[in-house]
């Protein structure tokens, strides 16, 4: 989605609950290839190590996987469980409290 129309959405159905998003801009290579998330992580500080990139898609996986950073599946979204399962996901969550487990628990 385009950055503009990631912002509305976000502030019609999840105000203020992210610090940051990021949509698609002119200028940066889209998904799959791993520039975005490369450039959320510059500016927060992070590593590969300590990021995952959470999505619904082949696309995502093939992002995460792009970026070098742990990939997280979610089932309720753009693709079913077995298409995920297909395209390389190798963690998924059914639900977004067992999203919230699985993140808090990546950095222990």
């Amino acid at each position: 989605k385009s950055d503009d129309a990631v912002q509305a959405l976000a502030d019609a159905y999840f105000p203020g609950t992210f610090e940051c998003l990021a949509g698609e801009k002119p200028g940066i290579p889209r998904k799959p290839e791993p520039d975005a998330v490369w450039a959320l992580m510059e500016k927060f500080g992070a590593s590969k190590e300590n990021t995952v990139y959470i999505g619904d898609s082949e696309v995502d996986i093939a992002t995460g996987k792009n970026a070098g950073c742990g990939m997280i599946s979610v089932t309720w979204g753009f693709r079913t469980k077995d298409a995920l399962v297909q395209s390389g996901a190798s963690r998924m969550v059914d639900a977004p409290e067992e999203l919230v487990r699985e993140v808090v628990g990546i950095n222990k």
